[in-house]
């Protein structure tokens, strides 16, 4: 059987085939959060193109939490009716849907909101926009809670698991990185104390939704700049939510401003394609969970190889989708043209603001 179309199991979750559609938001919902029809049709051509899986853009878990105007929200229970008919739609196609769920901590639009966002530490961080003041210990346990009872609400609208969004960063993130995480209590320092918000996050979401639901994570390979978290570290990360129970680690960079963040209009300068692959495999010699690997993948036969040579599980595919939702089917046609995607990552406009859609294609 082609590699590509091979089943896999995630704890419970069986997909048909090994491409995910990784988080990206959408950045198509009104003030409260909801899931629109436009999503809805979005959901439905990615779907009906062949992925295996979708993994939804991050939904925030507390409108403090939001890291723009049109965020989608899973922060009340009054937005499970909409989320049902979104997965509904999906599964009329053997598609499996995982919302990804998050908080932005520090790293929100200055029209988001009131007050100064939250983070481990009071600091700011240029590159990335970063403005927040420390956490209290007691608001630290309550966003653990809201994480917990959010990956509830994913469960109870029929999604078929969960991901906790931990890069790119946002509050995760932020308590990772020695960068934007500064405290001197058991809540930074070491890499132990510094991880010890990821994984009561984990813990508390899995024993909210059970042991026999999935539960995935999105980690930094790194934050790939001075000072920030380590290759090494990231390992040790993806380690231990491996012995303590994740179903599945998909990888992505940690802080912007970073090499692998900046404009990414051409891929030679980041040596070849699959560029976190390296990444991938040093996660999969220290893990025995299925990874995904995302970044840069754009030809069949590289993403077949990929999973031929074990560095990775799953295909992930984001700006592909985005320009191509039907590319899967298209492969598995034996159409094997690399994808369309041109690469100049202005899928959410020139202001990054915008609705996500492919502005190159006419």
């Amino acid at each position: 059987m082609d590699a590509l179309f091979e089943p896999i199991k995630i704890n419970r979750m069986v997909l048909k085939n090994r491409f995910v559609r990784t988080a990206t938001a959408e950045r198509m919902s009104p003030p409260n959060g909801e899931f629109t029809r436009e999503m809805v049709n979005l959901y439905t051509r990615l779907a009906r193109g062949g992925v295996g899986l979708i993994i939804t853009g991050h939904a925030y878990i507390h409108p403090l939490g939001k890291a723009d105007r049109r965020m989608t929200g899973i922060h009340e229970d009054g937005l499970i009716p909409g989320l049902k008919k979104l997965v509904d739609a999906v599964h009329r196609f053997n598609t499996k849907i995982v919302m990804q769920i998050n908080h932005c901590g520090g790293r929100r639009d200055k029209d988001v909101g009131e007050g100064t966002p939250i983070g481990p530490s009071t600091i700011e961080y240029k590159p990335l926009g970063i403005a927040s003041r420390q956490m209290e210990t007691r608001e630290i346990e309550e966003v653990i809670d809201l994480f917990a009872r959010s990956a509830g609400r994913v469960k109870n609208a029929g999604f078929d698991g969960v991901q906790i969004h931990s890069v790119h960063g946002y509050l995760i993130n932020q308590f990772l990185s020695p960068i934007t995480n500064k405290r001197k209590d058991s809540w930074g320092g070491s890499l132990d104390n510094r991880m010890r918000f990821l994984l009561e996050v984990y813990e508390r979401v899995r024993e909210t939704v059970g042991k026999d639901y999935p539960v995935l994570a999105r980690i930094p390979a790194g934050d790939f700049v001075e000072g920030g978290l380590t290759v090494k570290e990231a390992c040790e990360v993806a380690k231990k939510l491996s012995e303590l129970g994740i179903d599945a680690i998909g990888l992505s960079g940690g802080l912007a401003g970073s090499r692998y963040r900046k404009g990414r209009k051409d891929l030679s300068w980041m040596r070849k394609e699959a560029y976190f692959r390296p990444y991938a495999e040093m996660v999969k010699k220290v893990t025995n969970v299925p990874v995904i690997l995302v970044g840069g993948l754009r030809k069949p036969e590289t993403m077949r190889k990929i999973l031929e040579e074990g560095s990775a599980d799953l295909i992930g595919l984001a700006r592909p989708l985005i320009r191509e939702p039907d590319f899967p089917n298209r492969i598995k046609r034996g159409d094997l043209r690399k994808a369309e995607c041109v690469s100049c990552s202005n899928c959410s406009g020139d202001s990054g603001r915008e609705p996500t859609k492919c502005r190159f294609k006419k």
